[in-house]
């Protein structure tokens, strides 16, 4: 469980609303994660917000910014985190996550030199 000092603020975000993004960059469409069906809202496929159908409440935020690194996404993603007041940044190594966070849920490492983290939260609903 994720502490609640460590809970971001995602639920009702809207990204077309944070004044930081480009509305260049931004699309919004249909989408499935994983197997659940939905709607996201994306900057590329390097930032996703995620809500299942008929719902008003975001249940995934992604960040992947290391694969296909681009300063600019960097940038946003950043600013995006501190948006939803979440209290890490991307550079963070998994020392300071696992401090705030505990151990992941679930984790892999399918990138090199990258690990991704997985915390379920189920009083918020949301990964």
């Amino acid at each position: 469980m994720i502490p609640e000092n460590g809970r971001v603020q995602m639920k009702h975000l809207n990204l077309a609303n944070c004044t930081f993004i480009p509305k260049n960059f931004l699309t919004e469409q249909e989408f499935s994660y994983g197997a659940v069906k939905g709607v996201a809202e994306l900057v590329g496929f390097q930032i996703i917000l995620f809500r299942k159908t008929g719902s008003k409440k975001n249940t995934v935020l992604s960040i992947d910014w290391a694969e296909n690194f681009h300063p600019g996404v960097l940038d946003l993603a950043q600013q995006l985190l501190v948006q939803i007041k979440c209290p890490l940044r991307l550079e963070d190594d998994r020392k300071k996550v696992e401090h705030l966070y505990g151990k992941a849920d679930y984790s892999d490492d399918i990138n090199v030199d990258c690990d991704q983290l997985y915390y379920v939260d189920a009083g918020q609903n949301t990964l």
